[in-house]
């Protein structure tokens, strides 16, 4: 995949996470998320070791996903 082709999955990717925000803020304490091609594939773990290992089981490139932690409980910023 070219630049232009990775940063049009980045952003199906983070999309689909924006759509489904509150459930995975719900239901993904404590995890980091995995997103492949705009949520086909959706992949958790504790670690980003383990989240690699799965990805390279199901030869997904880490190139091609998005991912994001979800920590337990809600950050806020302040500006």
């Amino acid at each position: 995949m070219d630049t232009v082709d990775l940063l049009r999955s980045d952003l199906r990717n983070r999309e689909w996470i924006d759509e489904h925000l509150e459930q995975l803020a719900r239901d993904c304490k404590g995890f980091y998320v995995a997103v492949y091609n705009g949520g086909e594939f959706v992949v958790k773990s504790k670690t980003i070791p383990i989240l690699r290992t799965t990805l390279d089981a199901m030869l997904i490139s880490t190139d091609e996903v998005t991912v994001q932690y979800f920590p337990y409980e809600s950050v806020a910023t302040i500006i």
